[in-house]
């Protein structure tokens, strides 16, 4: 865990200085990722998948492997691609170029973002979202390490590290048939998780340091330490990315009304309102999760208001036992995950209307 105090000076300023000695670069890593980015940056020949849920700080990773090696390479030039910006019919020129007139727009040669790639890396964001077409070339040029341009017959080589990202659970996308089997399996072996902010309780006051650093900006310690233990205990499900667009939400908001005191502008109702959409629409990692992030987010919703406690309670519960029926084809292993007799989840079943034909 890092001090929030070597942040400050003595009179309680944000110390910026302290802050670089930290991390100089502005770029912060799970601790459980800083020697896998390490030897990343060291070992560039295999491809790398990243896994992590939306706004988890994927492309921060890129950047620091990118960093890390333009340390002992003279030139590293790093190409990003959003798959899920590639419209099917140009995502394979998009990547991997076109001659001139091999499709109707094409009005000049275009190298790629492979050939652009070369001697350097290859970031492929949401690789989930690339059409089969385009996958399979991909899968040739990992395979034969050659491919070829849009309307041409010559191979080419480039030699770039590959490292790929997805919020997606890739098999499911195999057995849906979204993904090519061969594809995966070439891709698997360096696999890297990034951990979700609400993983990380430890990471939230360097988080908050770098971005007011970034912005310039010296809160009082006696704030910083209040919004610190306002936005801990949150759920986050849009991770890093939801935490820092809430947070100039309340800058705008205490810049506009020439207010030092941060804290006192920081929203958490609509905040949790937008996310928890985004939640449930990217985040595929585990679908059954959606019930228990509403949940979280109506728990949110009643911060700062009067509370029915027993409405509050009736809705946990209710929720609970929902969200284990769900997860369990057995009344038994509900019974157990819940450590209930079969009358008492019955009553409970009656009371919240969750009774079904077959039980």
């Amino acid at each position: 865990m890092i001090n929030s105090e070597l942040f400050f000076t003595p009179t309680g300023q944000l110390d910026f200085a302290g802050l670089n000695r930290c991390c100089s670069d502005g770029i912060f890593l799970p601790a459980s990722l800083v020697h896998q980015i390490d030897m990343l940056s060291q070992i560039t020949d295999l491809p790398v998948l990243i896994q992590g849920e939306t706004g988890s700080g994927k492309n921060m990773l890129v950047k620091k492997i990118a960093d890390l090696r333009r340390k002992n390479e003279k030139k590293v030039t790093l190409i990003s691609l959003n798959c899920a910006s590639l419209n099917n019919d140009v995502a394979e020129a998009t990547l991997f170029g076109n001659r001139k007139g091999a499709y109707t727009g094409a009005h000049e040669n275009v190298q790629g973002a492979v050939a652009d790639a070369d001697g350097g890396i290859l970031f492929l964001d949401e690789i989930h979202c690339l059409d089969l077409s385009t996958q399979r070339k991909l899968l040739r040029l990992l395979d034969d390490g050659v491919y070829t341009r849009v309307g041409e017959a010559i191979d080419r080589k480039s030699n770039f590290q590959l490292i790929m990202a997805t919020n997606r659970n890739l098999l499911k996308s195999v057995q849906s048939g979204e993904f090519i089997l061969d594809l995966y399996m070439r891709i698997q072996g360096i696999d890297i998780r990034v951990p979700s902010l609400r993983e990380r309780p430890n990471d939230f006051a360097i988080l908050l340091a770098l971005y007011f650093a970034s912005h310039q900006l010296r809160p009082e310690r006696a704030d910083f330490e209040a919004l610190l233990a306002l936005v801990s205990p949150l759920y986050w499900p849009g991770n890093i990315r939801q935490l820092y667009r809430a947070l100039d939400v309340m800058r705008f908001k205490a810049i506009s009304q020439s207010d030092r005191r941060f804290t006192h502008h920081f929203e958490v109702t609509q905040l949790m309102d937008r996310a928890i959409e985004a939640c449930n629409n990217e985040n595929e990692y585990d679908g059954r999760g959606k019930p228990l992030a509403k949940l979280v987010s109506d728990l949110v919703r009643e911060v700062g208001n009067p509370i029915n406690l027993p409405h509050l309670m009736e809705k946990i519960e209710s929720t609970i036992i929902s969200y284990t029926m769900s997860c369990n084809d057995s009344i038994n292993d509900v019974m157990g995950h819940l450590s209930l007799s079969r009358g008492k989840l019955d009553f409970k079943r009656r009371k919240y209307k969750l009774m079904t034909a077959e039980s």
